[in-house]
Parts: C-alpha cells; structure tokens; sequence
C-alpha cells in the first residue's frame, strides 16, 4: 500500500520530469531557431597567404597542404610524400630550420583534433581548410610505450587512431 508521502513523492518526481523536459524541449528550440552565435568563432583562421591555418580552440598553427604538395594561392597540389617515421622528423627539422619557424610533428592528441565527422559518420578533416588531403594514415611524434619500435598515428580514412613500425612510411601534417 502506497502512503500519501510516497504517492505525493511519486507526483513531484513525474511534475519535475516533465517540466525538466519542457524545459530542455524549449531550450533546444530555441537553439535551433537562432542557430549558432553570430559571435561565435570559426573552427579555423585562414593566414592572409592561405598556406597557414589557425585552430581557434588550440591555438595550433597548422600547414594546410600535407609535405610534398604546394600551395598554389587557392588549393594544395602536386602528390603528397610518404616518409618512413625518421624521415618525418627529419623532414619537420629541415622545414623548421629553412623557414624559421618552428614546424614539428604533432602529437596524437593535436593532430587528433582534425578529425571531423562527416555527414556518413565516417571520421574525416575539413577540406575547405585542408584541400586535397590524402585521407589515409599520418605520423606523429608520439612514441607507443609498449614498444620502441612503434609510433601513434592518425587514420583519416577511418578516423582511428593507432600504432605502426617506424619503418612504416605514412603522410606527414606539420604544426607549429
């Protein structure tokens, strides 16, 4: 037998639900009928040059054509380069060392960051910000702990995160 305390408990339970749900209800309406802040930020600043993207969340400088390809003053062309894990590192020195700009090769949680998900739910990057990006694996300077020989990598064709060889050749994105 239900007491006149429980079932009055049992009442205000139901009336906060409901009213919590009318709340979120009406909260998510009016979300949606504004749609996003005029003031809110871009995901991504373009340099004045179009060769540099600034993520706004991290303050991460990234390059916007993957190492091999060039920025042609619209899009990225030529072919992407694989390098092997050593030659990626070396490749991040040399183009640090020629600009003088302290370009490196992200760590898997940065380069983490750039995977988007795309409207088919498969994990990808913004191509009006990396145009022409090989979707396929890329280097990071994250070694994998449980051995010596293997490093953290990006998969942006399956938007997975993983270990390989560093033998293994894969695309290189750097960042500053």
């Amino acid at each position: 037998m239900i007491t006149k305390s429980q079932h009055t408990i049992k009442r205000w339970k139901r009336h906060l639900d409901i009213r919590s749900r009318n709340v979120l209800a009406a909260i998510i309406a009016i979300s949606c009928s504004l749609g996003p802040s005029a003031n809110q930020a871009a995901p991504f600043v373009l340099s004045i040059d179009g060769q540099e993207a600034t993520d706004t969340a991290t303050g991460l400088i990234w390059r916007r054509c993957v190492e091999g390809m060039t920025w042609n003053g619209s899009t990225c062309s030529k072919a992407a380069n694989f390098y092997t894990h050593e030659q990626a590192l070396q490749r991040a020195a040399t183009e640090a060392s020629l600009s003088q700009t302290a370009w490196r090769l992200p760590n898997v949680k940065e380069l983490e960051t750039l995977l988007v998900e795309s409207p088919q739910n498969a994990s990808v990057v913004d191509s009006t910000v990396f145009p022409n990006m090989p979707t396929d694996i890329f280097w990071t300077s994250t070694p994998y702990a449980i051995d010596g020989n293997g490093v953290w990598f990006v998969d942006f064709s399956l938007g997975v995160v993983a270990a390989a060889l560093r033998s293994n050749i894969n695309y290189v994105r750097l960042v500053r």
